[in-house]
């Protein structure tokens, strides 16, 4: 078993690891999940599929935290079953961001999910994008497996 230090990824020591570097990225493999750090500024949705593609993943989990700005949503009316977005302006602290990998017709989706606060009360829903402040970190842990995914219309995908 490895032992890994709580520290930011620049401090992170541990034996085994491999280092890569992307332009919104800086990432680390640790066994077969990667430590994923994103630069500040960047769009979470691009330095992740950015990191996705140089590492040829085609599904996985992910898990990560940061702050961002600029929070595209979306959310879907019960009522009339219809989609709608809504972006959020205010800096931002995430309480966690997660999702799944996929990959169809050779392109990676990114299907996440993020809670987070504004101004005093906790918003959730599908993120379209969000750019990072500060830092974001993120735990990528790429599956083995075939993924099924169904988009709104039922129609079903595989990857």
């Amino acid at each position: 078993m490895k032992i890994i230090e709580l520290l930011p990824l620049n401090y992170i020591r541990f034996m085994d690891a491999n280092s890569f570097r992307g332009d919104f990225w800086s990432a680390r493999k640790i066994e077969n999940s990667y430590l994923i750090s994103i630069k500040e500024k960047s769009s979470l949705k691009d330095a992740l599929t950015d990191f996705i593609i140089s590492q040829k993943i085609t599904t996985g989990k992910i898990v990560g935290v940061g702050s961002i700005k600029d929070v595209l949503l979306r959310f879907k009316n019960p009522g009339t079953k219809k989609h709608f977005n809504v972006k959020f302006n205010a800096k931002n602290m995430t309480a966690n961001i997660s999702g799944s990998v996929c990959n169809i017709d050779e392109s990676p989706i990114l299907e996440l999910n993020v809670t987070f606060d504004e101004e005093h009360h906790a918003m959730a829903g599908d993120l379209l994008d969000a750019k990072i402040l500060n830092k974001g970190e993120f735990f990528l842990h790429p599956l083995n497996t075939q993924v099924i995914y169904f988009n709104n219309d039922n129609d079903r995908f595989l990857s």
